[in-house]
């Protein structure tokens, strides 16, 4: 009788309707924030290799600007522009976790101040490893030139990792502090990947759709 209560209230005009508007305005709001993401990433790559000092500079001030937005909205942002941490009195009793704490799905605004800030000011960062060994120089560029690859395989890792953990502790999941090591690992099996498949890549040709991972 309950299932049937919800089904008739679910079906209903104006629920159907505000459901369908709801699902619909997450969709157009995704595509927008991704389609604005990628926009920005190849003006600023097209400024990198036209202009690279301009460029460098421009990363470094668009990032401090994100990332006083980002304080900003945490503070006085409220539930409307985080949807997640803090400000909504989630994980209160580690506060420090919970300032960082940010709404991916669907991206808040918080989190877009946060992760597009830190990214361009990490950006104007390598800026300055030009000087250091080659050996680094190939790390980080060898994480960058496959970033697809490196985000379709994590999971696969992960999810392995998460099943020995449970077949050892019979359990889900770790501490917070437990999950550095395993990051860590991660990152360095990652580079292994994304290193060869760099190497692959190199050997198709310039139109090759393996090069878009």
């Amino acid at each position: 009788a309950r299932l049937n209560r919800m089904r008739a209230a679910f079906d209903s005009s104006p629920t159907l309707f505000f459901c369908c508007l709801f699902y619909i305005s997450t969709l157009v709001f995704f595509f927008f924030f991704y389609l604005c993401r990628c926009l920005w990433g190849c003006a600023s790559a097209f400024e990198l290799k036209s202009n690279p000092i301009v460029a460098v500079r421009r990363c470094a001030i668009n990032g401090l600007i994100l990332l006083s937005l980002f304080g900003l909205v945490r503070v006085f942002g409220g539930g409307v522009l985080n949807l997640r941490g803090l400000p909504l009195n989630e994980g209160k009793r580690h506060k420090w976790n919970a300032f960082w704490m940010v709404c991916k799905y669907p991206p808040s605004i918080a989190y877009i101040c946060l992760t597009m800030g830190a990214n361009l000011f990490t950006m104007y960062l390598f800026s300055f490893i030009q000087k250091a060994s080659n050996v680094v120089v190939k790390v980080i560029l060898a994480y960058g030139r496959s970033p697809l690859i490196f985000y379709i395989s994590h999971f696969w890792i992960i999810t392995a990792l998460e099943a020995i953990i449970f077949a050892i502790r019979h359990t889900r999941g770790v501490s917070l502090v437990g999950v550095l090591p395993f990051w860590v690992f991660v990152l360095f099996v990652e580079f292994f990947i994304v290193h060869f498949y760099g190497k692959f890549k190199q050997r198709t040709s310039p139109t090759s759709l393996w090069r878009l991972l």
